[in-house]
């Protein structure tokens, strides 16, 4: 059969066996045309079995000498992309030189990272937390921390302490829920800032808790450590 390209109109002769019964898709291999190719309506009708098809026996004169018949299009699948080299950070060093820069650069991203700790913990300080707020309440209310305190400096320069915790009712009977009280000191164990937080609910049945999340601001650079108690029940 001969196909003919849509866009360029190049003609090429390929075997009825290149485009098979149910058609496919083709490439112009002049412009890179690519079209789906159906079969000649001709292919697909074929004689049905059960019929003998007895061609006529006749004598033909010699034919001419054809012409060269055009060229041949190469019958191609669907591009597949090419596989991309691999390239090295440094194509001109051996490979254990560019895997020793990385090291290093890794390790010394790893070094300013605990440099910059180091500066925010001189800097803020180190908050004490944990015992003080079960050691410091005892009945069968019972204060517990959830989270690590958070403290942070602002933009304007004021310092932030977040504080997590939880109320728990030990006892059998309910109970009213009072104000917290947390109070920071310095290194010394004076008190340099105290505020109150906010009972998260006002009462708690039998073995009930409930969270409470506080932030404060002006803390002092000079805090050290954190302890939390109960106020008054209001």
């Amino acid at each position: 059969m001969i196909l003919s390209c849509p866009a360029c109109k190049a003609r090429y002769v390929v075997p009825d066996s290149a485009v098979g019964a149910k058609g496919r898709q083709v490439r112009c291999a002049s412009c890179k045309h690519s079209w789906f190719q159906a079969p000649e309506s001709g292919a697909a009708a074929q004689p049905a079995a059960s019929e003998t098809v007895t061609p006529p026996v006749t004598r033909a004169a010699p034919a001419p000498t054809p012409p060269p018949p055009p060229p041949r299009m190469p019958v191609e699948a669907e591009p597949v992309a090419e596989e991309q080299p691999l390239y090295r950070e440094y194509p001109d060093e051996p490979i254990a030189e560019t895997r020793r820069r990385r090291i290093g650069l890794w390790l010394f991203l790893a070094i300013a990272a605990l440099a910059a700790a180091a500066a925010a913990a001189y800097y803020l300080g180190v908050l004490n937390f944990g015992s003080e707020a079960r050691a410091s309440v005892e009945g069968p209310l019972q204060l517990e921390y959830t989270k690590t305190p958070e403290r942070t400096v602002l933009q304007s320069g004021n310092e932030l302490l977040r504080v997590y915790g939880r109320v728990i009712n030990v006892s059998g009977e309910t109970q009213r829920v009072p104000q917290i009280e947390a109070e920071l000191r310095d290194a010394t164990g004076r008190i340099v800032h105290s505020f109150f937080i906010s009972a998260p609910v006002a009462e708690l049945q039998p073995k009930q808790s409930a969270t409470f999340d506080s932030a404060e601001t002006d803390v002092p650079r000079s805090a050290r450590d954190l302890n939390l108690s109960f106020g008054q029940t209001s």
